[in-house]
């Protein structure tokens, strides 16, 4: 059979489409069932029509005259002379009316004839007691939905805050009242309604935007128009959370998802080949955190991370928005100790849309080859539009990308604990080629304004192939290795997700059933080991420790091929997840109060399937000889036809199992429900409370330890109270004090049976601990919040997390056949703690009466995180506890300063981003313990539009040629040496986007 060079797996894709198809010819038939026997009202009828600054009379006469509709009204009664000057293309009847006619008059239809007739004069709120329900929607004057808006009962203490696609509703008794309803960025308005008996009063709201005037012409930009829903939503949120926008973080060079987290207060990023991959958050590492797209959680592939997810793998052209919750409420996950992160996928616009953009650029590299290249390719499109008046929404996205990457790491050891003189020095020269690309289709049913229901599809994939090639000089053994490995590294993560969402007289229900799946397939992954002996005698210390990849120390002889090895490894994780919530607003002395109550469940299957086999070529038998500085077999894999060119690569035993009891399967079951209360204390003060149960069922079997008990199973329970105040000042100022609990469950490396997992080159046993509990957390978070009207905002909070059972790794020391070996057994430690500060501020100068500066503005945040933790290190039977920090940075500082001009259609932004150092891994000691020293990075992006749809812009990253040091020893101790160093280059990309 004919073999196939390292291809990736595009049966993926066949699958995804085939049930996206499926899926959504059952949505269509659903929806046309559904409406078929509804007529569409005279006031969804679009037409096209321009008032020259004429009489609302005569607009309504045009009207008339291009459609079938008539007005029917009492000039003696109500007055339509005020005069208008707009152009209304494609609008409803209904927007036209609502946009153009005075607060005096209202209407009601009939058939194809609106009646139009003067508003009742307010009257006092009726004594009787009877309730009615008021429902709307908030929008702006292009009728696009605005999530979050404040909506307050004139004189009373009752309000509420419109869901994420701008809907709310109110209990109140039978009268008439006055809403205020408030939306940074926008205007406050003012709407008169009346709550009548046995009926439920629907009201659209339309605010207009607090823009800036220019020659005549308003302008208010679509990065605002973002910003303004993201700090909407995070000013009015239950919980202390950060909301950016996709408008937002676009404007910044971020190229994937865990880069546009880097901006928030709190979040660290670490990165793979200089691209983001990894985030902390508040001063605790990757595994303590969840992550969520479109509030699913997201399993990770990669078995190297275990619970940690490499948010390289999403596609930031894809999202709406970035939510990251700090603080947990009872209706959330409990297992985020360090905090949430939801990606917010798009979703189907009130109006169409058609964005696509397209790029090209280059990265530098500090490689010394380049095999794959140097090139950039970026491609996304946006496509999103609703039919049959507005009942059917449907959004599409695509986004690609792809990047050739170098990377030259220099890695150092020593004779001893406090010497500089080098025992081995190696290189690693890295060529890459890296494809991201996504795939988006959501539609949507709204039958009417309290009912609707939304499918969700993502796919995204994350293709990696390299070629490293390793020389490792090991100058006290006299030896020099030289190794090509060549590897594929294929993830794919897929979404289903079916929501709705139900508003009922009494109560609001929603629910939502996801499937998603997340894998990882490394096929044949091949090493190429090439060696000789070597005498070092000759070289000082600086020569050695200027050794580079193409280096020949001894030009007098030849290397020669002494090992074959390959892996071929496989993770796959499934998650099966149902939520259903029931929200029932209540008065509770005269204020208005929600109780919520809910459950979920999540079934999830995990296979790590690792599989290793080694040939051991006999060089007199087989010679394969390279020359110094060389390397061999480059891009060759071991199922590659020049590969069988190698003597006895036929008895090399493909997908060879170890028996090592390193694979599992895995089985979890989390069940969840809880009561969350929301109460208005005062007019100015709320309170956020309940409590969450979560059980947790695991089974795990080892695949191949057949000598031992290859199932664990166990189950545990937890008990997750919470409380959250705040405080409003006023409308724009408040203060949130908050206390949450939450846990972390064990990795799954821990807790499979087996024996202990023996590496022999690195000398390194994994020992397993099957009887690890999960670690809880309490979190205690005070914050202040001031939000200005132009869209700004000013932060300052301090947090504290306390942790039990603390989840760490503890390292000890056996000796096997006279060589010393570093045994890593996860284990539950004492208490641990995190605590810190976060000021952060959003400012633009466009209202500061500086000309100069009018068009600028800041956006800075700073992070300081002091954790503690004891790690326990046993050597000669001796226990020694030491005190060190988590694997997270104590200072991160963000500054972006920002230029954004509508007038002539120009914005940039020069963005920075420091963090100091962070400790990676444990040594015998102090002196040799691994830490990752501080980085800064410069970046910069601009845009400059060319016509109204057109628009050209350029990114550049990097700019600082940051490298990547890691340490023997913390880097702010006096004694430290440099373990290694691996360094990117700078990047940058040039392109058109065209917005419709």
């Amino acid at each position: 059979m004919e073999k196939i060079k390292h291809k990736p797996k595009n049966n993926y894709l066949y699958y995804w489409l085939r049930h996206t198809c499926m899926l959504l010819a059952l949505l269509f038939y659903t929806s046309t069932w559904a409406l078929s026997n509804s007529q569409p009202s005279v006031l969804s009828t679009k037409v096209s029509v321009k008032a020259n600054d004429e009489t609302i009379e005569q607009l309504l006469k045009k009207i008339e005259s291009i459609s079938d509709i008539s007005f029917v009204y009492s000039k003696s009664k109500i007055s339509l002379n005020h005069k208008i000057k707009r152009t209304y293309t494609s609008e409803t009847v209904e927007y036209i009316l609502n946009d153009a006619l005075p607060k005096t008059v209202t209407y009601a239809t009939s058939k194809k004839k609106i009646i139009l007739k003067k508003k009742e004069i307010p009257v006092k709120i009726s004594q009787n007691q009877d309730h009615g329900r008021l429902v709307g929607i908030i929008t702006d004057i292009n009728g696009n939905f605005l999530p979050y808006a404040n909506i307050i009962v004139e004189g009373r203490s009752i309000g509420t805050i419109s869901d994420e696609v701008g809907k709310f509703s109110l209990e109140l008794e039978l009268g008439s009242y006055v809403l205020v309803v408030q939306y940074l960025g926008y205007l406050e308005t003012n709407l008169e309604v009346t709550i009548k008996e046995n009926e439920t009063t629907t009201v659209t709201v339309i605010l207009k935007e607090n823009a800036q005037e220019l020659d005549g012409t308003v302008v208010y930009g679509k990065i605002a128009r973002g910003q303004a829903k993201a700090l909407n939503e995070q000013k009015n949120a239950d919980n202390i959370k950060n909301v950016v926008s996709y408008e937002q973080f676009s404007k910044y060079a971020d190229r994937n998802a865990a880069e546009a987290l880097q901006r928030i207060p709190g979040v660290a990023l670490s990165r793979d080949q200089g691209e983001g991959e990894l985030i902390s958050i508040r001063g605790l590492s990757p595994r303590f955190n969840a992550v969520q797209v479109n509030g699913t959680r997201i399993p990770s592939p990669d078995p190297d991370t275990d619970r940690a997810v490499g948010l390289d793998l999403l596609q930031a052209d894809l999202m709406e928005s970035i939510v990251v919750n700090k603080t947990l409420t009872p209706d959330m996950d409990g297992d985020a100790i360090g905090g949430t992160v939801n990606f917010n996928l798009k979703q189907a616009p009130d109006k169409p849309i058609l964005n696509a953009s397209v790029s090209g650029g280059f990265n530098q590299q500090d490689s010394e080859f380049e095999e794959y290249g140097k090139d950039l390719q970026s491609y996304s499109v946006v496509m999103g539009k609703r039919f049959l008046n507005n009942k059917i929404g449907l959004i599409g996205a695509g986004s690609y990308y792809k990047t050739n990457r170098g990377s030259l790491l220099d890695q150092y050891t020593y004779t001893d604990d406090t010497s500089l003189d080098i025992e081995e020095k190696r290189n690693n020269d890295y060529d890459v080629k890296r494809v991201r690309y996504g795939l988006m289709l959501s539609p949507d049913i709204q039958f009417n304004e309290n009912n609707g229901l939304k499918l969700l599809f993502n796919y995204n994939v994350y293709d990696d192939d390299e070629i490293r090639r390793l020389v490792d000089y090991l100058v006290t053994d006299g030896e020099e290795e030289r190794e090509t490995r060549n590897r594929g590294e294929y993830q794919k993560h897929m979404l289903y997700q079916l929501s709705g969402d139900h508003n009922l007289d009494l109560m609001d229900i929603s629910y939502r059933l996801s499937y998603t799946e997340a894998e990882e397939d490394m096929p044949y992954r091949t090493y190429w080991r090439y060696g000789r002996d070597i005498d070092y005698s000759g070289l000082s210390n600086d020569e050695l420790t200027n050794l580079g990849v193409s280096d020949d120390p001894n030009p007098d002889t030849q290397l020669y091929l002494n090992r074959i090895r390959f892996d071929n490894n496989l993770t796959n994780d499934k998650n099966y997840e149902g939520q259903l919530d029931v929200e029932i607003p209540f008065n509770l002395f005269g204020m208005e109060s929600q109780l919520k109550v809910g459950g979920k469940m999540r079934s999830k299957s995990r296979i790590s399937d690792a599989k290793r086999s080694q040939l051991d070529v006999d060089e007199d038998v087989n010679p394969f000889p390279i020359n110094g500085g060389n390397f061999g077999f480059i891009d060759v894999r071991a199922n590659d036809s020049e590969a069988s060119q190698v003597g006895g690569l036929d008895e090399f035993v493909v997908d060879e199992d170890q028996g090592d009891g390193s694979d599992y399967k895995a089985e979890e079951d989390a069940s969840a429900a809880y009561i969350k209360l929301t109460l208005g204390l005062a007019d100015n003060l709320s309170l956020v409370t309940g409590v969450r149960y979560e059980k947790t069922t695991n089974k795990y079997t080892a695949i191949r330890a057949d000598d031992f008990n290859s199932i664990n199973e166990f189950s545990y329970d937890n008990f997750l109270p919470s409380a959250q105040i705040k405080y409003n000042f006023n409308t724009n100022t408040l203060l949130r004090v908050a206390y949450s609990t939450g846990f972390t469950r064990p990795p799954f490396s821990a807790l499979i049976p087996g024996p202990d997992v023996v590496n022999i080159d690195e000398r390194t046993i994994t020992r397993k601990n099957p009887e690890i509990a999960p670690s809880t957390v309490n979190n205690f978070d005070i914050i202040f919040e001031k939000y200005s009207k132009n869209l700004g905002v000013f932060s300052i909070g301090v947090f504290g997390k306390f942790i039990n059972n603390q989840i760490q790794t503890q390292k000890s020391f056996e000796t096997i056949n006279n060589d010393l070996y570093t045994v890593y057994q996860s284990i539950n430690g004492e208490s641990a703690k995190a605590m810190g500060v976060e000021v952060s501020l959003v400012h633009k100068f466009l209202n500061d009466g500086v000309p100069f500066l009018k068009w600028f503005g800041v956006s800075t945040n700073y992070t300081y995180a002091f954790s503690e933790q004891k790690i326990s290190t046993v050597e000669d039977d001796e226990v020694i506890t030491r005190t060190l920090p988590f694997e997270s940075p104590e200072n991160i500082f963000n500054l972006g300063l920002f230029y954004e001009n509508p007038k002539i259609g120009l914005t940039f932004t020069i963005s920075t981003v420091y963090r100091d150092a962070i400790l990676i891994d444990l040594g015998t000691n102090e002196l040799n313990d691994f830490y990752f020293g501080e980085e800064f990075h410069l970046d910069i992006s601009a845009s400059q539009r060319i016509t109204n749809k057109l628009s050209a812009f350029v990114q550049l990253n990097n700019l600082t040629n940051q490298l990547e040091r890691e340490y023997f020893g913390s880097p702010s101790e006096d004694f430290t040496r440099i373990h290694q160093t691996e360094g990117y280059g700078f990047w940058g990309s040039l392109g058109l986007k065209f917005e419709l």
